[in-house]
């Protein structure tokens, strides 16, 4: 009896043992060839990717896709030999990997799939009915992809904007745009439309966010800061500008419940940018420690020091042409929807370098077409690219207005807006001087510091009136651009 109950636990325990054996060699190769899949696909989106690639070779990239597509077939035929679900356990290896991972990694390796499909549909000279079926699959995959990646962003978007912010400083309930393929594939130099879309939101002012692109900016030009108000006054949305703002004006924007659009440099102080700021940061004693914005499509929590880098002066030309335009630390309060608004755009602080940056606004417009040819010429020095302008496309009476805009701006802003500079940076410069030194007692030596103190004043009123008459007479010169482009019907 013992020998029988013996001869019957070995063989159950071999029975086991084989079965666990079959179970980690199932195991064994199903994580390989999850790695091996991986793998596959890492190589396709690097090397294989035209945007990811630096030498993209489109054969290679289609050897790549179908050695993925391979690998892939491999590891969900052995998932299903093991009986586990192809679907929802295609990630039970790989801990990282979310539902949501993998509900886009789904969508993404169909999305592929589909393509192969019709690419070899093409390639065998498939029927026109077959390869439009083929098109539409192949673009339903894409429309699935763009919903879940939608879907994610705004998730992310939300955890980023709420965590850690709540209890530490104050932060304004506005939703970014939502990122968007085609447009980011057709247009960019947008930051200014994100901006002002953001803020219409905010405001309860729906408009579709391509609606805006295409009424301020369809031709991928700079969006100077008057035609981010000009816009929004026309939507009855009260603004005030300020130059040489500060931390403290932000915050009193933000208290008060009103999103504030930055002019600053992008992250690589080459050129100006428009970010939205829509809160505060701020440690236990309650000083301000970072500024909360959205900077296109993502919120950024950014140390207050290195914003204010940023911030000091949008950078143009790769800071070619700084000293010209002096939007420093500006800023666009937006105050709200007004009804009884009064457009006139009466601040004038600015209105030199306004008036340059309206004028090459309006000539960008007036190509009526995409400015890259021009951009590529700043950039990279490449007047070949000149070629590609369709002159059949200019609007000229718009160009034209452009063009005298600019170049009235240029006498104003060399004769009263360098010279008024100058004076107030020597004006600084004395005075710093004169506060350095101490006070001796000696007659001469005391005179001296009181004399620089006393200049260097002078000096930097001087330099205040000389600016403020330039940019009176730029003003001035702005009322007659204004009228003639309601002449022209330009959407200012």
């Amino acid at each position: 009896m013992i020998k029988k109950i013996a001869l019957t636990f070995s063989i159950l325990v071999m029975c086991l043992a084989w079965v666990n054996n079959s179970y980690c060699a199932d195991e064994a190769r199903i994580k390989e060839a999850y790695q091996q899949m991986m793998n596959a696909y890492s190589a396709y989106t690097s090397a294989g990717n035209p945007f990811l690639s630096n030498n993209y070779d489109s054969a290679k990239s289609d050897q790549l896709l179908r050695e993925y597509v391979a690998a892939a077939d491999r590891y969900k035929a052995l998932l299903k030999e093991s009986g586990k679900d192809g679907s929802t356990e295609v990630f039970v290896n790989d801990p990282k990997m979310s539902q949501d991972d993998y509900a886009m990694y789904e969508a993404n390796e169909n999305s592929l799939r589909s393509y192969v499909r019709l690419v070899d549909a093409q390639k065998n000279n498939a029927s026109a009915e077959e390869i439009q079926k083929l098109k539409d699959e192949y673009a339903n995959c894409q429309k699935i992809i763009e919903e879940l990646f939608v879907e994610k962003a705004n998730q992310e978007t939300a955890r980023q904007l709420i965590k850690g912010y709540e209890t530490t400083g104050k932060i304004l309930n506005c939703r970014p745009v939502v990122w968007d393929r085609e447009i980011a594939n057709k247009y960019h130099n947008i930051c200014g439309q994100y901006a002002v879309n953001a803020t219409l939101n905010y405001l309860g002012i729906k408009e579709d966010y391509k609606t805006t692109i295409e009424n301020m900016n369809p031709v991928n030009s700079l969006t100077a800061p008057d035609h981010i108000i000009s816009y929004l006054e026309s939507k009855n949305v009260e603004c005030q500008p300020k130059n040489e703002a500060d931390i403290e004006d932000l915050k009193k924007s933000v208290d008060a419940g009103h999103l504030a659009l930055c002019y600053v440099s992008n992250s690589s102080f080459e050129y100006p940018h428009w970010v939205t700021v829509i809160g505060y940061d701020k440690n236990e004693a309650g000083e301000i420690t970072h500024v909360i914005y959205l900077d296109g499509d993502y919120p950024v929590h950014r140390k207050v020091g290195i914003f204010k880098d940023e911030w000091l002066r949008p950078s143009y030309v790769r800071g070619r042409i700084n000293e010209l335009l002096n939007h420093n630390y500006y800023m666009i309060e937006v105050k709200g929807v007004n009804p009884n608004l009064k457009s006139g755009r009466n601040y004038t602080n600015t209105a030199m370098d306004d008036q340059f940056l309206n004028g090459v606004n309006t000539m960008a417009l007036g190509m009526n077409q995409s400015v890259d040819a021009f951009t590529a010429v700043i950039k990279r020095g490449d007047f070949n690219s000149l070629s590609k302008i369709d002159l059949s496309k200019i609007n000229y009476p718009v160009l034209a207005l452009g063009a005298v805009e600019t170049i009235t701006a240029v006498p104003n802003k060399l004769t009263f807006g360098l010279s008024g500079l100058g004076m107030k940076k020597a004006g600084t410069a004395l005075q710093n001087y004169g506060n350095s030194r101490p006070v001796t007692g000696d007659f001469v030596s005391d005179a001296v510091t009181g004399t620089a103190k006393t200049a260097g004043s002078v000096l930097k009123t001087g330099g205040n009136c000389v600016t403020t008459i330039g940019n009176y007479i730029s003003k001035a010169e702005e009322i007659f651009f204004i009228g003639a482009k309601k002449m022209l019907n330009f959407n200012w």
